[in-house]
């Protein structure tokens, strides 16, 4: 079978490969120790010979962002190829790419695979994500909790010109390769792909596209909604739950536009299955029942039916129901759930923050009928 290598390169990949930091753990831990260490330290020294406190090292989103997306970011990193790979060698097991397809199939998957390790791409988000970093260190560009004095801290510095420029760099790498399988869906859409209208799972069995949709957008929007949240806990105000209805519903109409947006460029290929499945269905009964009677019912006598014929019009007529209830969507409402729990965690830790007990309290109380004491 065809080697289905997609993401394993790229810039990243390379510098990564050279300093020997393959594995999952030893990025982290030197991403750990490249971009938030250091700021501590220095945050800390600052404090003990100045005797002022750091503003920079208090700042929540400064943790959140190098403890928690960070780690996030590295681990998609290692994610993406393999449910690339996972998913579309389902594709080819399973038969869905007929033999008049493959060559479209490969130029699709050789495409991907060059814009996944074009190093160009990826030297083009370093170069921009270090130019906010600067732009910060003038004041152009608000980062965090940055104090804006004439001279800053060195802590501040590292943090403007090393931490934020990294988060960014993985967060628009991370974005870029999602953007090449929304590709490759695009692709495939396009393709005479052989769907199984009376598949169980009721998207004429290519249901298994839609997995990355959840492990994949699931973790990114995790992360950047985490730093979000952190940042936005010392800059906006929120007291009640109508406070939170924006940021609630703007977080959910990403998530489901980011995540679920290209699997809806499946919808025209499922109705054409559901369609065709239903034709088929027509068809097959049509001749069992024109041979039942001119076999049958014509020329003999009624009393002496066959029974071998029974069992083939049980499947058509399965077969039939299960192509009709084909949905021409690629998630249902579980996957919708989990995705948005994913993106809105965060911002629920900070309700609890913000919205006093007695809300709470009456939240409560009329989601159950009750009362909580």
């Amino acid at each position: 079978m065809r080697e289905l290598r997609i993401g394993e390169g790229g810039l990243l990949h390379r510098l990564e490969a050279v300093a020997r930091l393959t594995s999952l753990q030893r990025q982290i831990v030197t991403a750990l120790s490249i971009i938030w260490l250091p700021v501590v330290v220095l945050g800390l020294a600052t404090e003990a010979l100045t005797g002022e406190p750091e503003p920079i090292i208090r700042d929540v989103s400064l943790h959140v962002r190098a403890l928690v997306a960070t780690p996030v970011l590295l681990i998609l990193d290692h994610m993406f190829p393999t449910a690339c790979r996972n998913t579309l060698e389902q594709l080819v097991v399973q038969g869905f790419v007929p033999v008049s397809q493959e060559p479209r199939f490969e130029l699709l998957l050789r495409r991907a695979a060059r814009l996944a390790t074009a190093m160009l791409p990826e030297l083009v988000f370093a170069l921009l994500a270090f130019a906010l970093g600067v732009a910060a260190l003038w004041g152009m560009v608000p980062v965090g909790n940055l104090n804006r004095a004439e001279r800053f801290s060195a802590a501040q510095i590292w943090y403007v010109l090393v931490d934020f420029p990294f988060f960014q760099f993985l967060f628009w790498r991370a974005l870029w390769r999602w953007a090449i399988w929304a590709r490759i869906l695009l692709g495939l859409s396009r393709m005479e792909l052989a769907l199984v209208p009376a598949h169980p799972d009721r998207r004429a069995g290519v249901q298994f596209l839609s997995l990355p949709s959840f492990d994949y957008c699931a973790m990114m929007l995790f992360a950047v909604s985490s730093v979000l949240c952190a940042e936005w806990r010392g800059t906006l105000t929120f007291e009640t739950f109508e406070s939170f209805e924006p940021v609630l519903v703007t977080f959910a109409a990403v998530a489901i536009l980011l995540a679920f947006g290209p699997l809806f460029c499946f919808t025209p290929p499922l109705m054409r299955a559901r369609r065709a499945g239903l034709t088929e269905s027509a068809a097959v009964a049509s001749a069992f029942s024109r041979r039942f009677r001119r076999e049958w019912l014509e020329p003999r006598d009624p009393d002496s039916l066959p029974t071998d014929l029974m069992p083939l019009v049980n499947i058509t007529e399965i077969y039939r129901q299960t192509a009709q209830r084909v949905i021409p969507i690629l998630f249902d409402v579980r996957d919708l759930v989990f995705l948005l729990v994913a993106t809105l965690l965060p911002v629920g830790a900070v309700m609890l923050i913000y919205i006093p007990v007695e809300d709470w309290r009456l939240l409560f109380g009329l989601l159950t009928g009750g009362r909580l004491m």
